[in-house]
Formats: structure tokens, C-alpha cells, sequence
């Protein structure tokens, strides 16, 4: 057992969803997106405490490149209790670390809030779809949480890219082959080429940034795959304004008709504090796209998007600011809650000063 288990069991006994270690620092753990310090962590560890503590749960061959490299993805699993996304790092006093917690079981449609829109993804056979939010909401979570309703609903083959392996998704009637950048393939660019060579149903890629990876994901779904894939965006009508920005101008025309044939769904997501103090809950954008929508992206009309979101609730779209609207009249979350993610923050601010007169003084 290394000497850094004790502090992870801590952390998740304790809720966090994670771990930040730094010499000279008290240990720290992040609970309901607030920091705060690590309970029962014994003062705050030494460098050379630190480094050991670190090389301990380090692969071995990604060990021998850390001092190369100064930064450094890798998994961590502790048996019976829960894997760990790690990033280690040298800093001017000395080495660091953070651990994300993720659960030894991938979490069900239900138990993440996520609506029936979502879960219908999970029955195409081509195309793509993106899920979309800042680092720490959940996207990882949610891809998972495809894959796993796909493997265990249908017999397909499953590749995934990532960096690193983070959900270990059971294969169900399945085959399921989840590769990690820097083990079992050199990048995700060339993970893609070798996928398209191995007959795979449905292809995974964690982390979509970069007109190369972009391009070769709109390659693959074009070729009949089922390609899913997460960008740190935070609207649907910004995630296709970046992703087209990142190509040369005399390209875009090309792209934005690949999209427009192509592109299935955007899931947007955000994480916020719950009304009770009880932990957190999902905020979702979500475009379902129709033809309309197409036509749009294929005539670079993207600011025109949100309007055809706002009018698609039939089919499960929605913009994020209405699933804040609905959360905060449910009770879910309070009115500084929402005013505080939302877009349009005009729309929220009369219940922000209904509050503030209602509270005494």
C-alpha cells in the first residue's frame, strides 16, 4: 500500500472529488467544487516526503520520463475503493499532484440527472456527438455512461482514446477496448488512423481539441462510425464557433459541411451547489440536431442556433439558462446559484434581489 492510499480513502470517505498535494502546503480536497483542507491530513508534507509518496503510484515507464517532462497523466486504482485521474508536476517548491476520483462503477443514466434525450444517443449507428463543459463536469462521466448503456443494449465493437484511461466500461454484449495515450497508442491523432483499420462500431476520443484530431473525427464519423467526443466548450452555439475557428479560412466551408452532415448532438454541461448543501447538480445544455439546425451550420449561421434550441424542447433540446430556470423553481438551487452560471444573467437578477430583500438586515 503506498503512503499516499490513507489520504485518498480520506478523501473519498469524506465526499471530495479531489485530492491536491503540494510540499510545504496542507494536504487539500475539493467537496461541492469548494476547497478545503483534508481532514485528519498530519500537517503538510515535505518535498522529499512528497516525491517518494508520488513515484510510489507512478507507472514505472512514466516514471523515468516525469523529470523529462515535468508534467505527467496517468491512472491510479485503489481495489474495492476507486480509480484516480492523476496529474503530477514540478512547481518552484518542489512536486505536486491532484487526484480526481473516479468511481469503480460507472454511474446509470438516472443517477446522474442526465434526461432521456441523452440516453437516445446511445442508439445511433453513425455520426457524432459531443459532450461539452469546463474540467470537473462530468464529461468523462457522461461518455461513460453512453458506452456503458451501448455495451450492455447492443453487440458492438467499442474502441476508446484516452488520456488517461479513466471509467473502466464493462463490455456487456460487447467488445470494449479502451486504449491510453503514451501505453497503448502514441496519440490520439494516430489512435484514430489505427481505429479506422480495426473495424470499430462506435470510437471514443476524450479530449477532441485540435483541427488535426477535429478533422479526423469528422473522417470517421463520415465513414460510418458512431464517434463520440468531449471539448472543455461551454455552449453548443461556442463549440462549433471554436472548433471551426481552429481551421485555416479557406477550409471552413469544407468543415462546416462535414458538421452539418455529420454532428448529432452537443450535451453541454456545468456542475452546481444544490439548495441543501447536499452535494451538486447537473446543469445541461443540449441540441438534438434536425435538419434546421444543419442547415444552419452548413451556412455558418451559428448565432442563429440558440433561437431553434429554445423552440426544440419537444425533442429534448434545451438551452442552459431554461434548465437553470427549471432548477432554480423546483428549489434545487438557489437564485446566487443560478444567477451565477447563467448566460443571460439579466433574466435571473430580479430573483438575486427578491433574495437579498428577503434576507434580514
Amino acid at each position: 500500500m503506498s503512503r499516499i492510499d490513507d489520504l485518498l480513502r480520506t478523501l473519498v470517505a469524506e465526499g471530495g472529488s479531489d485530492l491536491h498535494l503540494s510540499s510545504g502546503v496542507p494536504s487539500m480536497m475539493r467537496r461541492a467544487g469548494d476547497l478545503e483542507e483534508l481532514p485528519g491530513a498530519e500537517g503538510a508534507p515535505g518535498a522529499d516526503w512528497l516525491r517518494d509518496a508520488i513515484a510510489e503510484v507512478m507507472p514505472e515507464r512514466e516514471g523515468r520520463e516525469f523529470g523529462e517532462r515535468f508534467s505527467l497523466d496517468f491512472a491510479y486504482a485503489i481495489p474495492d475503493l476507486a480509480r484516480f485521474r492523476v496529474n503530477a508536476f514540478l512547481h518552484h517548491g518542489g512536486v505536486g499532484a491532484a487526484f480526481r476520483v473516479i468511481p469503480n462503477r460507472v454511474p446509470e443514466f438516472a443517477e446522474l440527472g442526465l434526461p432521456a434525450a441523452v440516453k437516445d444517443f446511445a442508439r445511433l449507428s453513425r455520426g457524432l456527438v459531443l459532450v461539452t463543459g469546463p474540467k470537473g463536469a462530468g464529461k468523462s462521466t457522461t461518455l461513460a455512461a453512453l458506452l456503458q448503456e451501448m455495451a450492455r443494449s447492443r453487440a458492438l465493437h467499442i474502441l476508446t482514446l484516452e488520456d488517461p484511461v479513466e471509467f473502466v466500461v464493462p463490455a456487456g454484449r460487447s467488445i470494449v477496448q479502451q486504449r491510453q495515450v503514451g501505453h497503448s497508442v502514441g496519440s490520439i491523432a494516430s489512435g484514430i488512423r489505427e481505429a479506422l483499420r480495426e473495424d470499430p462500431d462506435v470510437l471514443m476520443i476524450s479530449d477532441l481539441r485540435g483541427a488535426e484530431i477535429f478533422e479526423s473525427a469528422l473522417e470517421a464519423a463520415e465513414a460510418g462510425v458512431l464517434v463520440l467526443g468531449a471539448l472543455p466548450t461551454a455552449s453548443a452555439r461556442k463549440t462549433i464557433t471554436r472548433v471551426v475557428a481552429a481551421f485555416p479560412r479557406e477550409e471552413r466551408v469544407r468543415i462546416l459541411g462535414m458538421m452539418a452532415d455529420s454532428l448529432r448532438g452537443v450535451v453541454g454541461q456545468i456542475l452546481m451547489n444544490r439548495a441543501d448543501g447536499e452535494g451538486r447538480v447537473l446543469g445541461l445544455e443540449l441540441m438534438v440536431v434536425n435538419d434546421p439546425i444543419s442547415q444552419l451550420i452548413r451556412e455558418e449561421r451559428i448565432h442563429q442556433i440558440p433561437a431553434l434550441i429554445q423552440t426544440g424542447r419537444k425533442a429534448g433540446s434545451r438551452l442552459l439558462d431554461q434548465h437553470i430556470m427549471d432548477l432554480l423553481m423546483a428549489g434545487v438551487i438557489r437564485a446566487e446559484e443560478a444567477h451565477r452560471w447563467a448566460r443571460q444573467k439579466e433574466v435571473f437578477s430580479a430573483y438575486l434581489e427578491s433574495t437579498s430583500t428577503a434576507s434580514p438586515g
